[in-house]
């Protein structure tokens, strides 16, 4: 077996990563009510925040599992790839469907919001991570887990992907890569919608959760990874550069998102400015100095815990304050204090101590 080679942390990515799930809390628990227009794009454009993280998947991976040269596709055996991704993600997403399973139960057998039938198959396809591929589904138990069920994909895709692009240039892939991208966001825009209200309709399920359509991103990412691994070396200041200049067009594209036409709204153009964030982010060095704060890496590290039980403790903290009629916006504060603190909790005392328990030795693989 190849020898794994030992790559320095990048401390700046798993900061932003708190950005993009912090993000995605707002979006879930307050938009509506932000006023502001430009505000409200912000907020309302959290869901996006998940392209972000697929293409970080596909970066993180390359960075992580990629041998010494370009054609050692994977540095360790398929199966321990495998097992370091489930000791990755099962432990806080079992938690957070066992948070969740009240409110489930109670909107199936008391409010009957939801049908029996509806329970059964979110019982049988949820805890295997394969909701996503069922439109009626997607959002079943625990909504933020159809994302898990789209990185399952990736994660059973990449050993199969890394060999094949093994064979491509850096640049070669890179330009299919984001053809890839362009051509599979063209798809999605295509497929119709109903006329009436489509927001839970199968059509937009499909469109939005499947996860093939979000396979380019993670692609992309990839490419990207490779790109930064084996190119020469860039100066902090120009991934400095390239970071602010992606994140500025993101705020901009966001705040703005009800001017702008839809065409630079869609996945092509946000994998551009994502790809500057996280290629820029990578080495942005002292310009971003902030990013590498232990504290704010600590909270890159919980952010995971945050994204997957924000909404089944947000059902949990709107039951227990519904007497106390406390202003919106500082229940929304209280609220983001308490499972920001209780992400850090899972992230120490549940996600590492089962990391280390399924990984034994081989730890640092679950990254």
């Amino acid at each position: 077996m190849i020898t794994p080679p030992k790559r320095p942390p990048l401390p700046a990515l798993t900061s932003l990563r708190f950005f993009a799930a912090a993000d995605v809390v707002v979006f879930h628990g307050i938009s509506p009510e932000i006023q502001n227009t430009y505000l409200h794009g912000l907020a309302a454009a959290g869901y996006q925040a998940v392209t972000f993280f697929f293409m970080l998947s596909g970066f993180i991976l390359t960075y992580v599992y990629n041998g010494r040269l370009e054609k050692e596709y994977l540095n360790v055996p398929t199966r321990e790839f495998w097992r370091a991704r489930i000791a990755r993600i099962l432990p806080a997403y079992f938690l957070g469907l066992a948070i969740a399973l009240p409110h489930m139960l109670y909107s199936t057998f008391i409010s009957k919001m939801d049908s029996v039938q509806a329970l059964i198959v979110s019982l049988v396809l949820v805890p295997l991570l394969v909701q996503a591929w069922w439109p009626p589904a997607a959002m079943a138990w625990n909504p933020p887990a159809w994302s898990l069920s789209v990185e399952c994909f990736f994660y059973f895709s990449f050993p199969m992907l890394a060999r094949t692009i093994a064979q491509l240039s850096r640049s070669s892939f890179l330009l299919l890569a984001f053809a890839l991208v362009v051509v599979v966001a063209a798809i999605r825009e295509a497929i119709p919608l109903p006329t009436n209200d489509f927001s839970n309709s199968l059509e937009w399920n499909f469109k939005l959760f499947f996860p093939v359509f979000h396979l380019p991103q993670f692609i992309f990412g990839m490419a990207l990874g490779r790109v930064y691994l084996f190119n020469s070396a860039s100066s902090d200041r120009v991934h400095a550069a390239m970071l602010s200049a992606g994140a500025v067009g993101v705020i901009v594209m966001f705040g703005t998102r009800s001017i702008l036409p839809i065409w630079m709204q869609n996945d092509a153009a946000l994998a551009l400015l994502y790809g500057l964030v996280i290629f820029g982010g990578a080495q942005a060095g002292a310009p971003f100095k902030v990013l590498v704060f232990p504290l704010l890496t600590l909270l890159g590290e919980a952010s995971y815990a945050l994204y997957i039980i924000h909404l089944p403790i947000a059902w949990w903290w709107n039951w227990l304050t519904r007497g106390l009629f406390l202003p919106r916006f500082v229940s929304f504060f209280l609220y983001f204090l308490i499972v920001t603190v209780l992400s850090i909790f899972i992230y120490r005392w549940v996600e590492r101590p089962a990391r280390r328990w399924i990984l034994g030795h081989r730890e640092h693989q679950a990254v």
